[in-house]
């Protein structure tokens, strides 16, 4: 018997059941621990890639300070000596304490977990360095972030492209739906056709009046603020500047989908290959 064929059920036994032979080994973790490859495959999946490559990177700091210094990595007291140095190299707070969440949890995974003790004396070092930055009257206070965009600047981005092409109209749909939305860059891209609708809404002028007006609406499903992807919704009003309308642009690149037969569920936004082939097409696969 193969492992996709029915179980059968005699007299008396329990219904006809299909059995599944793992196709993966099981894993064991550095503790002995016994876990399926399909879930420890999710649970890493779980944590985004970006997130996993900082905390590597953090942990090989980590490694190298203490081989640097004649520190072993379980030591006592070697995080905090870590986190100190850090400190005493211009580090930020917030920065040594993403380090330190970091090296607590995989000290606790590598069976060697921080006391209560070294816990308590590292966020007082966290706590030291936070202090010594307020005083600093050479540090602006504040996250270090790019000044935002601006009409008139992201006026100046879609006339540089050309409107008259499907790979126009595309970028000019992901710059202003991104803008109007005040997205992450991931968020856009995670768009499928259905999120992004066209409504007719409600809303007040002036003098108080309804009148209807179209805007965008957007379900955001998962976003580096959302990890556990309960969603949420943005609605977007149509600005009476058509050049910078995000329902405009998003009409003009639907309306290149449907021209292309591909107004199909899937990606919002698709690529499109130098011969002017767009998403499945450009892929060399059927659009069905």
């Amino acid at each position: 018997m193969t492992s996709s064929e029915l179980v059968p059920a005699g007299p008396g036994r329990a219904p006809a059941v299909r059995r599944r032979r793992r196709a993966e080994p099981d894993i064991v973790s550095a503790t002995g621990e016994r876990i399926s490859a399909s879930a420890a495959r999710k649970l890493t999946n779980a944590v985004p890639r970006s997130s996993r490559n900082a905390r590597a990177t953090r942990w090989r700091s980590y490694a190298l300070w203490c081989a640097t210094y004649d520190w072993a990595e379980d030591e006592p007291n070697a995080v905090l000596s870590y986190l100190s140095d850090l400190g005493d190299r211009g580090h930020p707070a917030t920065s040594i304490e993403a380090h330190f969440s970091t090296l607590r949890a995989m000290r606790a995974i590598q069976g060697t977990p921080l006391s209560d003790k070294e816990i308590k004396a590292c966020q007082l070092v966290i706590r030291h360095r936070a202090g010594e930055e307020a005083d600093d009257p050479l540090v602006e206070p504040g996250p270090l972030q790019a000044d935002a965009v601006d009409l008139d600047e992201l006026r100046l981005v879609v006339r540089t492209l050309d409107r008259t092409t499907a790979r126009g109209k595309r970028d000019a749909a992901v710059l202003l739906i991104a803008w109007w939305m005040a997205a992450r860059a991931s968020e856009p891209a995670r768009l499928n056709l259905h999120d992004a609708k066209i409504r007719t809404v409600q809303i007040e002028d002036e003098n108080g009046n309804k009148k209807s007006h179209p805007a965008l609406i957007i379900k955001i499903r998962r976003s580096k603020a959302d990890q556990a992807a309960r969603g949420q919704e943005v609605r977007i009003l149509a600005p009476a500047d058509e050049e910078l309308c995000p329902v405009h642009a998003l009409r003009e690149w639907l309306d290149v989908l449907a021209d292309d037969g591909q107004l199909t569920p899937g990606p919002l936004l698709r690529r499109i290959d130098r011969h002017g082939n767009i998403g499945a097409k450009a892929a060399g696969t059927p659009t069905r």
